[in-house]
């Protein structure tokens, strides 16, 4: 149930209108929501509870005592939310081209705040995050990695080869998240320059510890980043995708479920992860 539902019905029922109790009920009442969906185990008969708390009593000192009740009874609420011990954690692999515009705008917009979220601890439901750049690769020859042609240009390659560099080194989840996501963010802002141009390999060192930047680099420079543009050749090609970005929950494929994830990764991280079974009221 949205929380704008969640008010109408609140409202339906609350007759007359004590609009300061109200109010209070509604800005706490949003601790019990996750992007935008009140969990069903923490509903606890609110409204009952504000019906009969906050709407049959006419003095002050009844008033008050029922706001009190009130208080008590969402912090009840709150510690009734779902926890991680009772949701199994998933794997989420992400597979992306790194010049393309969806997958740019995926980073920034979607995994990363979803793995940073401080309203409901995400991370601690995700067991690994695994990413493939590759997308769609064309040989042009049959030389290995003389000449191939990357869906956004040869630049998108030498990105797919930097990213697949810094996933390797980059020794932590989130720097790898917050590293990926800035170059997606300078890319965006040029990317019709990026399809001519080379990719930015020297910028977002600032999102990275000491000494993993020239780590990064050696790969790149090296076989070792073409080898890892092979592996993740091999896992794309294995897992055939029709669109990227892709984004898969424990390995299974799911076209829909796909897309839903792009569009929005938090409420479909919500739905397959089993934390609002029931959203009815």
């Amino acid at each position: 149930m949205s929380m704008e539902t969640f008010k109408k019905k609140i409202i339906k029922i609350s007759n007359p209108i004590d609009m300061t109790s109200l109010e209070i009920y509604f800005t706490l009442i949003r601790y019990l929501q996750v992007d935008g969906v009140i969990i069903p185990t923490t509903k606890c008969i609110c409204a009952y509870i504000y019906k009969v708390t906050c709407m049959e009593h006419s003095n002050q000192k009844s008033q008050t005592m029922a706001i009190l009740i009130l208080l008590v009874t969402i912090v009840s609420c709150v510690l009734a939310r779902p926890s991680s011990k009772n949701v199994e954690p998933v794997e989420i692999t992400v597979y992306y081209e790194t010049l393309c515009p969806k997958c740019e705008n995926f980073f920034p917009k979607q995994l990363l705040p979803l793995y940073t979220d401080t309203d409901y601890d995400f991370a601690s439901l995700i067991s690994k995050i695994e990413l493939v750049p590759y997308g769609q690769v064309a040989p042009l020859n049959m030389s290995k990695w003389l000449d191939i042609w990357c869906q956004h240009g040869r630049s998108e390659c030498d990105g797919n080869k930097l990213h697949a560099c810094a996933i390797k080194y980059i020794p932590d989840t989130l720097t790898t998240l917050n590293y990926i996501s800035c170059l997606a963010n300078e890319t965006l802002s040029k990317h019709f320059e990026m399809l001519e141009h080379k990719y930015p390999i020297d910028k977002c060192q600032n999102e990275l510890p000491a000494g993993i930047y020239q780590k990064i680099i050696n790969c790149y420079k090296s076989d070792e980043g073409w080898e890892l543009f092979d592996d993740n050749a091999e896992k794309t090609h294995q897992f055939e995708k029709r669109f990227f970005p892709y984004v898969t929950f424990n390995g299974k494929r799911d076209d829909d479920v796909a897309k839903d994830a792009v569009e929005n990764l938090k409420k479909t991280f919500i739905k397959v992860t089993g934390i609002d079974k029931d959203s009815s009221f």
